[in-house]
C-alpha cells in the first residue's frame, strides 16, 4: 500500500483523531454524572467544590457581583476570599446560558464546567505540541491529555468545581500563544519598515497577556508561570547576545504582554491592601513590573555592550550577585 498518499488527507485525519480524542475526555469525565441518578445531589467529597458552587449561586443571581467577602467562611467574623472570580464567572455563565437558576439546576450545570475545560485542552495541547515539535508530537499529547494524568484527570472530572482546570487551560493557552509570537519573530522581525508583521506580533503579545490575565484571575498560583517567563527572558537574552541576535523581540513581546496585564489588573482592581503576591494586591502588579524591568535592564546591556563579551558577562555575573545578596 502507499502510504505516501495518505499525506493529502492528513488534516481530515488530524481533525478525525482530535475529534475522537475530544469525544473520549468528554465521555470519561462525564462517567461520575452517568451512573447518578439525581445530579443536584452528586456525593462530592471536595469541599472546595461545595464553596465554590455557593459562590457560582450567589453570581449567577447577583451576576457579574463576585462575593469578594464571604461571611460563612471564617465563621463567625468572616473573611475576605483570596481566589479569583475566573472560574466561578465561567460557571455562572454556563449556567445562565442553560437556564440553571435554582439551587439543584446549578449544581447539576456547573459540574459540566470542567469536563468541557478538559475537552478543550485537547486541541490546545496539539496545537502546543505542533509548536514545539510537529503534527505527530502533537496528535501524541492530544492523545494523552484526554485521559492522563490522575491529578488532572481527577479535577477536571464532571462533579469537581474548582479553579485547577481552568488555571491549567488558560495557562496552556498563554503559553501556546506566547511560543506563537517567538515563532513569528523569528520568521518575520518586528521591524519599522514591516508594520504588518509588526502588528501582528503585537497582538499575539497582547493576546497572550490577555490569556495569562485570564489564569491570573482565576487563581494567582499562576505565578508560577510568570517566574517561568522571567528565567526564560535572562536565558533567551543572555543566547542571543552570544550569538549575535537582536533580542528586541523578546523586549516587545514582555513589555506588551506584561504592560497589558498591569493594566488590566488596574482596571480588575485591588481586593486586598498591602503588597502581597498571592492576592489581587499592588503588590501583584508591582512583581510584573519588576518581570518587565528585568526585561528592559538585559534588553540595554545586549545593546551596550553589543561586541563585548566579558564586560557584558562580568557586569551580568555582578547584577546577578547583587541579586542573591539583596534577597
Amino acid at each position: 500500500m502507499d502510504f505516501s498518499a495518505l499525506k493529502r488527507y492528513q488534516p481530515h485525519i488530524t481533525f478525525a483523531l482530535l475529534f475522537y480524542f475530544m469525544a473520549t475526555a468528554f465521555i470519561l469525565r462525564l462517567l461520575p454524572a452517568i451512573v447518578t441518578r439525581d445530579l443536584a445531589f452528586f456525593p462530592v467529597y471536595d469541599t472546595d467544590t461545595w464553596y465554590n458552587l455557593r459562590q457560582i449561586e450567589v453570581m449567577v443571581h447577583t451576576f457579574p457581583h463576585y462575593n469578594w467577602f464571604d461571611p460563612m467562611t471564617a465563621y463567625p467574623s468572616g473573611k475576605v476570599i483570596n481566589w479569583g472570580p475566573g472560574l466561578p464567572f465561567i460557571a455562572a455563565v454556563f449556567c445562565i446560558i442553560t437556564g440553571a437558576v435554582t439551587p439543584d439546576a446549578i449544581v447539576a450545570a456547573a459540574g459540566f464546567v470542567s469536563p468541557l475545560m478538559a475537552v478543550l485542552m485537547v486541541p490546545v495541547m496539539y496545537y502546543l505540541g505542533s509548536q514545539i515539535a510537529d503534527r505527530k508530537t502533537g496528535i501524541v499529547a492530544a492523545g494523552f491529555i484526554s485521559f492522563t494524568s490522575f491529578l488532572y484527570f481527577t479535577f477536571s472530572s464532571y462533579g469537581m468545581v474548582d479553579h485547577h482546570i481552568g488555571e491549567v487551560l488558560f495557562s496552556t493557552l498563554f503559553i501556546l500563544v506566547y511560543l506563537l509570537a517567538i515563532s513569528a519573530a523569528k520568521k518575520h522581525p518586528p521591524d519599522r519598515n514591516n508594520l504588518h508583521a509588526t502588528a501582528f506580533f503585537c497582538g499575539l503579545s497582547a493576546l497572550a497577556g490577555f490569556l495569562y490575565f485570564t489564569a491570573l484571575i482565576t487563581s494567582t498560583t499562576v505565578l508560577l508561570i510568570l517566574l517561568i517567563i522571567a528565567v526564560y527572558t535572562f536565558i533567551q537574552n543572555v543566547t542571543d547576545f552570544l550569538h549575535d541576535r537582536d533580542p528586541e523581540y523578546l523586549c516587545i513581546l514582555n513589555l506588551v504582554m506584561l504592560g497589558l496585564v498591569m493594566a488590566l489588573l488596574f482596571l480588575f482592581g485591588f481586593k486586598r491592601e498591602g503588597m502581597s503576591f498571592m492576592t489581587y494586591s499592588p503588590g501583584l502588579v508591582l512583581v510584573h513590573g519588576a518581570v518587565a524591568a528585568e526585561t528592559v535592564v538585559l534588553y540595554a546591556l545586549s545593546k551596550i555592550l553589543r561586541g563585548r563579551r566579558a564586560h557584558y558577562l562580568l557586569l551580568l555575573s555582578g547584577l546577578i550577585l547583587g541579586g542573591i545578596v539583596l534577597s
